[in-house]
């Protein structure tokens, strides 16, 4: 080692500090820095992935509600009596739709699919127009759902946020009714 490279190892600075001393606390610095940005980037990190994860979630339930109202659209097709039965078609009392025990079973299960489809279409933040379009639904089918028939069988499998909108449906001046295959409601 030359006379220069001793000079150096053993430079001092002022007040007596060696410059390894000051190398090794700028080291801790920069180690204590880059932690703390480790941190923050996991921190984001850990933000970025939740938010992943509920927009991941949201979009399932979008795409059950999507579906299930497929299934509730075509079952309207294949049974367009159902979709805003005239009142007297059906009678809760003798069980009937249009006299047959067996087509209120049926009218029953179109319900309970129409019910189930705004269940979960309610899981989702809606806007005013499909609040409109849900309450429609449920207005043309208040003879069934506010029966004493309906609410002993099948009224504690009704959320409560459901059951509101069934007894408030047709008290909405928005609701938007599906399109009427019959004059008495």
């Amino acid at each position: 080692m030359s006379n220069a490279d001793a000079a150096v190892a053993t430079m001092t600075l002022q007040d007596g500090l060696h410059w390894t001393d000051v190398m090794t606390a700028l080291a801790g610095a920069v180690a204590a820095v880059a932690a703390f940005a480790t941190t923050i980037a996991a921190f984001w990190g850990i933000l970025f992935a939740r938010q992943q994860l509920r927009q991941a979630r949201d979009a399932a339930k979008e795409a059950a509600a999507s579906s299930i109202l497929r299934s509730l659209l075509e079952k309207a097709l294949e049974y367009p009596d159902f979709i805003a039965p005239v009142r007297s078609d059906v009678d809760v009392e003798k069980e009937t739709f249009k006299g047959d025990q067996r087509e209120f079973r049926r009218y029953e299960q179109f319900v309970d699919l129409m019910l189930t489809t705004f269940a979960e279409m309610l899981k989702l933040p809606i806007d005013s127009a499909t609040d409109r379009y849900i309450n429609g639904w449920l207005c043309d089918h208040q003879p069934y759902l506010r029966s004493n028939y309906f609410e002993r069988r099948f009224g504690t499998m009704v959320s409560e946020d459901l059951r509101a909108r069934i007894r408030n449906a047709c008290d909405s001046t928005n609701a938007v009714r599906p399109a009427t295959t019959g004059s008495d409601r």
